[in-house]
């Protein structure tokens, strides 16, 4: 038996092909590449060679979109920076420290003119606070934090109080103890954990050069602290400069 697709039918189903077409086409216009969220464009490649896919062949997905498109088990994620038109902040020996992000000037002495100032390190994937060291008479970089510790002098793993406001997963720390500056971050796996405290690095005063390890005992709910190593040499040379 024949059917003849009648002038009615044959309408119908010109509008459910342009609505087709018409909702490809838009989502490919909203795709959200790149990311609006990190300017970044997410892509994945496969690890090994399938039927269909050689080993290393890449695509490009929208983690934005709605289901969110994501890596399979046999790929793993790449993602490609976008340069912007921000400020990047250097030394006077043309060292990059990083992205400007926040920037509040000021003509204190105390702060050397730099309070306020922030930069995000692609090589650390953190935003830096960079400061002026009364101690040190240098720049500093790292928000500064007391540092915990289950030992009694100060030593081993450092840990920081997951009740402070400040702490974040987003962030360089920095802490001084004997006449060593130590920079740690806190990663994105680590979990708040209740630790007996028996010791705490901080500095009393501004001026403290060496840092004090003060005596402590009680339970402390805390994050483990992971040493990192800054992408650039200090000190700097100032004054700095974009």
């Amino acid at each position: 038996m024949k059917y003849k697709l009648t002038r009615k039918a044959g309408f119908l189903l010109a509008i459910f092909g342009a609505a087709v077409v018409g909702g490809a086409s838009t989502a490919l216009v909203n795709a959200a590449i790149p990311s609006t969220s990190d300017g970044q464009i997410h892509a994945c490649y496969r690890n090994s060679a399938s039927l269909t896919d050689q080993k290393g062949a890449l695509r490009v997905i929208d983690s934005q979109a709605t289901p969110t498109q994501s890596c399979s088990a046999q790929e793993t994620s790449l993602n490609f920076g976008q340069k912007t038109n921000s400020l990047v902040l250097k030394d006077s020996n043309g060292q990059v420290l990083g992205d400007l992000v926040n920037y509040r000037a000021t003509h204190s002495i105390n702060d050397g003119g730099l309070d306020g100032v922030q930069v995000y390190n692609n090589d650390l994937k953190r935003i830096i606070a960079v400061a002026y060291d009364q101690a040190e008479n240098n720049i500093a970089f790292g928000f500064e934090i007391p540092a915990y510790f289950q030992s009694s002098d100060c030593s081993g793993q450092a840990y920081a109080a997951s009740d402070v406001t400040y702490l974040s997963k987003t962030t360089l720390y920095r802490w001084n103890i004997f006449n060593v500056r130590n920079h740690a971050i806190v990663t994105d796996a680590a979990t708040a954990t209740s630790l007996q405290i028996h010791s705490i690095a901080t500095r009393q005063t501004a001026s403290d050069l060496n840092g004090v390890c003060v005596p402590y005992d009680d339970s402390v709910s805390v994050f483990p602290l992971t040493s990192v190593s800054l992408p650039f040499t200090e000190p700097v040379a100032s004054p700095l400069k974009f």
